[in-house]
């Protein structure tokens, strides 16, 4: 069984609004909103991954950052286990059109009912523990 980690992003700005991005129509669950991240590639770590995706997909840098919750997904013969980090991000936001097409800072009460890779799970457990950037774990500052 083939097991594939991906990293994600849950970013508040200073409003408590949580950044989504929106698919491109050319990549998996095209169309849809999502938290911005990607695959973990072979010899990086987690939290260089981390930096390289949203880097890639938004042309920021990732700051004070930090490890929120791991989700075991199970499709069809792989397993998919998907990443997710709180964290600030710094820059103008410039979208990589070939991997998506738009991105919105969106309220709690506005978030949407179908995320891609059921994230609407994922942001449900972010605001039941607070909804804090800077939780009881360790800190890091990105490098970009």
């Amino acid at each position: 069984m083939d097991i594939i980690n991906t990293v994600n992003l849950i970013s508040m700005n200073d409003k408590k609004r949580v950044l989504l991005v929106k698919r491109a129509n050319t990549v998996q669950e095209p169309g849809l909103w999502s938290l911005p991240g990607g695959t973990k590639r072979e010899n990086e770590t987690l939290e260089q991954c981390l930096i390289r995706e949203i880097r890639e997909e938004l042309g920021c840098l990732t700051i004070k950052y930090s490890f929120f919750k791991s989700y075991k997904i199970k499709k069809n013969t792989k397993t998919i286990i998907a990443n997710y980090y709180t964290g600030l991000i710094r820059g103008h936001i410039k979208i990589n059109k070939q991997e998506l097409s738009d991105y919105q800072w969106l309220a709690k009460k506005d978030l949407l009912d179908n995320l891609a890779y059921n994230q609407n799970k994922v942001l449900l457990d972010f605001f039941k523990k607070g909804s804090s950037l800077n939780n009881k774990r360790k800190v890091k500052n990105g490098r970009g």
